[in-house]
């Protein structure tokens, strides 16, 4: 009853909700309570109905059986039904660590333990601890379960019943639906993150193994594989026939966290726009937090939430317009000319400070230029169509992403893929475009400052259109901008001096280029040092950067 009543009362402030987009989501993954509030107290303006807990709040359902993790879970789960959210869910990964499960259901398989799917105990044991970790969240209304990076791989597990990868994932989908779906009339969402090519075979042979049912839906990312700004599109979904939903970071997770200017509106505008003219594809969700106190609701970066909101009220809608109501409701119509230029700034801003060259140049945000996920698993050339593109940020030409890039700017130790990265790139590695050797060269150590320089001219003009709003702007919402966007500047100084030294350093370079460097990043590291204003903290704590900066000085 309280369920029904909660839908009817979503239903009445929102009337035409469910006729063009029957599921809009918020999705939260810090357990700060504060923030979580904000974002569903926000929820009614945005349409939402359906909210996701994951990652800090709950990440394994398992973690249930903590009683502090399920009093915090069945606190926002009352919270966002009482504010008219009718359907919350919690994210799942199945299976979990092997030390988990039961050693009666335990084989030796060569040095390996596995799991025997072939006995039909395990499966009635899955089902039965399914059953309890539910009863302790009883209002919980579905999970969103992963089945790919996870702790037990289910694909790996012993049978001869299930012979192949994708028939062992769909045996474990099965039991836990039979439980989720039909005995507890909950919905089931299956979240098809995937790593390579070959993973996403596996899950889309798995998917048409399961039985249909109208309790069970996908959700796919917006990008393939992690929410890199310069992927493409996601061309898997739509492609499989049934109802899909579409995962959206709008808090930036690998560019920034909304620590520093997050604001690509357009970009969103533009994927949503795409998947609702697709088949199958029944709404989104949006991340609106990366951990700690980045909740993006009552920010500049919200207008990522109103830009998919605008799109799934009126397709048709412009970039024009989702700026310019956006800055009005926020900062006031009088804003709207001097304001407009620095949020539409953000995106060339964001790709050539927080990427370099079209890499994603970051772990999690977190400054970095030898993490080997950068120049293989994160490289937007493994997905597109044509492995060139075109850089723009003053530099305008066009590369290929690996004879040219990653050829040149990574170090030799990242080019000599083994393990997992091998399995993901043999694509890539089989065309014979990279060689294990370092070709870091002036020319390429030229080109990243270049790119550089672009992003720091046009963050200081974004600043200083800033400073020209202060007489019509409130107090509060002048400094969180003149903040935001002084934290962005101090960002690129401090990775462009960094990566004159980190790529100076392998190339022949005069020593007067390395001492000037040197110089410019130790007088960035003071302002770091010295910097006393609060800043909001996620999975990236942004004064930490200064810290691996220090390490390029020998400090």
């Amino acid at each position: 009853m309280k369920r029904l009543l909660c839908f009817i009362l979503l239903l009445c402030h929102i009337p035409a909700l469910f006729a063009a987009v029957p599921v809009r989501g918020f999705s939260l993954t810090s357990d700060d309570h504060e923030g979580g509030l904000r974002a569903i107290e926000a929820a009614a303006s945005y349409g939402v109905n359906h909210l996701q807990l994951s990652h800090k709040i709950v990440m394994d359902l398992c973690e249930i059986k903590d009683k502090q993790k399920a009093a915090l879970v069945n606190s926002f789960i009352d919270e966002a039904h009482s504010a008219g959210i009718a359907e919350v869910v919690l994210w799942d990964h199945c299976l979990y660590k092997m030390d988990y499960y039961p050693a009666e259901f335990k084989v030796k398989d060569g040095k390996k333990t596995r799991l025997d799917f072939d006995n039909e105990a395990f499966w009635e044991w899955l089902k039965d601890d399914y059953r309890d970790m539910l009863s302790r969240v009883p209002e919980a209304d579905g999970l969103v379960l992963t089945f790919i990076e996870t702790g037990a791989r289910a694909e790996q597990q012993v049978s001869q019943r299930y012979k192949t990868g994708e028939e062992k994932i769909a045996a474990v989908v099965s039991a836990v639906s039979e439980v989720v779906c039909k005995e507890l009339g909950k919905k089931l969402y299956l979240r098809t993150f995937a790593y390579s090519r070959d993973e996403y075979a596996t899950i889309t042979a798995c998917i048409n193994l399961l039985p249909e049912s109208d309790s069970i839906v996908l959700m796919m990312k917006e990008t393939p594989h992690d929410f890199i700004l310069t992927h493409p599109h996601n061309p898997l979904i739509g492609t499989i026939d049934r109802p899909t939903i579409v995962e959206f970071d709008t808090c930036g997770e690998f560019h920034g966290q909304c620590i520093i200017a997050g604001m690509v509106p357009e970009l969103f505008a533009e994927r949503l726009k795409d998947y609702l003219d697709r088949p199958n594809v029944i709404g989104y969700t949006a991340r609106t937090d990366r951990y700690g106190d980045t909740q993006i609701v009552g920010t500049p970066a919200e207008i990522n939430l109103f830009a998919l909101k605008c799109v799934a009220d009126d397709p048709e809608v412009n970039a024009d317009t989702i700026y310019r109501r956006f800055i009005s409701e926020r900062y006031g119509a009088g804003a709207v000319e001097l304001l407009e230029p620095v949020f539409r700034g953000a995106y060339d801003i964001l790709t050539s400070c927080m990427y370099v060259m079209g890499l994603n140049m970051a772990t999690h945000s977190k400054m970095s230029f030898d993490n080997m996920s950068i120049y293989s698993r994160h490289v937007s050339g493994r997905w597109t169509e044509s492995p060139e593109v075109f850089i723009g940020h003053d530099i305008n030409r066009t590369f290929h992403y690996w004879k040219d890039i990653v050829e040149h700017i990574a170090p030799a130790e990242c080019k000599e893929l083994h393990g997992r990265y091998a399995a993901e790139m043999k694509h890539i590695i089989s065309y014979g475009w990279t060689t294990p050797a370092e070709c870091m060269s002036e020319e390429y150590l030229y080109l990243i400052d270049k790119e550089y320089a672009f992003s720091q001219r046009k963050a200081e003009e974004s600043l200083a259109q800033i400073r020209k709003a202060e007489n019509i702007l409130s107090p509060d919402r002048y400094e969180e901008l003149v903040l935001l966007y002084e934290r962005t500047l101090m960002t690129i100084r401090l990775r462009r001096a960094s990566a004159a030294l980190y790529w100076g350093s392998r190339t022949d370079c005069p020593d007067e280029y390395l001492d000037e460097a040197s110089a410019s990043l130790e007088a960035i590291l003071k302002e770091y040092d010295s910097y006393d204003k609060p800043y909001p903290k996620g999975q990236w704590d942004w004064k930490e950067d200064a810290e691996t900066a220090k390490k390029l000085l020998g400090i």
